[in-house]
């Protein structure tokens, strides 16, 4: 252990100190850790608080800071000797080596479906990998494109992915918050350019849908009376489907 520490007193007190009792053993160290934690007897208060306010004293103290040291080394030796001494282990190590089976060639993931051609409409990807719609909130406040919707974009399309996904864009001309829209002309430049953008960075491989999004105004729901009163019609198709002339019995 190299040198030894001066043993503490087996009991410190005085009239405004509680009571600390360790017993002594050489160089000052408890026999274990645990023991020293089971003897410790403090009234009232956690070890550490008395420690703060002065109720045990330095001597005490000091015998303390000995007995967690000794059960630090312990549990450091015991750490180099391959696992604590007091932990359960189970009576084998099963150690599982998982199997993926056989990873396929180069030639063989070109082949697959995935990375196939496939026709959408009127357009034709080049493969069948798609990178859907988000929102990533870099359109200024008015709609427009920005250079980081830009660099958004272009780094989705350095991968070549068959088809990217615009993020939701306003058809209603009306502000809409940092999202792109496209209810204007005016907006029409910087939707150019990240077209041109996305092909660029793809090399020609990437094409580009655009999400649309129309921002409604949000009613309270309207009296049924009034609703079927301004947009239902009542014709001879309703009368004669349900044999009722009466025009009030109907709706």
């Amino acid at each position: 252990m190299g040198h030894c520490a001066p043993p503490g007193p087996e009991s410190r007190g005085g009239p405004s100190q509680q009571s600390l009792t360790v017993p002594p053993t050489p160089c000052g160290f408890p026999a274990t850790g645990l023991e020293s934690a089971a003897r410790l007897r403090v009234r009232s208060r956690p070890v550490i608080w008395k420690v703060l306010s002065g109720e045990i004293d330095r001597a005490a103290t000091h015998t303390l800071r000995n007995a967690l040291k000794y059960f630090m080394l312990k549990i450091v030796s015991n750490i180099q000797n391959d696992g604590f001494s007091f932990m359960w282990k189970p009576p084998e190590r099963i150690r599982f080596d998982p199997t993926p089976g056989r990873w396929p060639t180069a030639e063989e993931a070109a082949g697959a479906r995935l990375f196939q051609p496939v026709k959408v409409g009127p357009v034709t990807l080049e493969e069948r990998t798609w990178v859907p719609a988000m929102v990533p909130w870099r359109a200024t406040e008015e709609g427009f494109v920005t250079p980081e919707v830009l660099a958004w974009y272009r780094r989705f399309a350095e991968g070549q992915p068959g088809a990217i996904v615009v993020e939701a864009t306003g058809v209603r001309d009306i502000p809409s918050g940092p999202l792109l829209r496209i209810g204007d002309d005016r907006f029409v430049p910087g939707l150019r350019e990240l077209v041109e953008t996305v092909r660029e960075a793809s090399g020609g491989r990437t094409k580009l849908f655009i999400q649309i999004i129309d921002f409604l105004t949000i009613r309270r729901r309207p009296d049924p009376d009034k609703f079927f009163d301004r947009f239902l019609k009542i014709t001879d198709r309703h009368r004669e489907a349900l044999g009722i002339q009466d025009e009030g019995v109907i709706r």
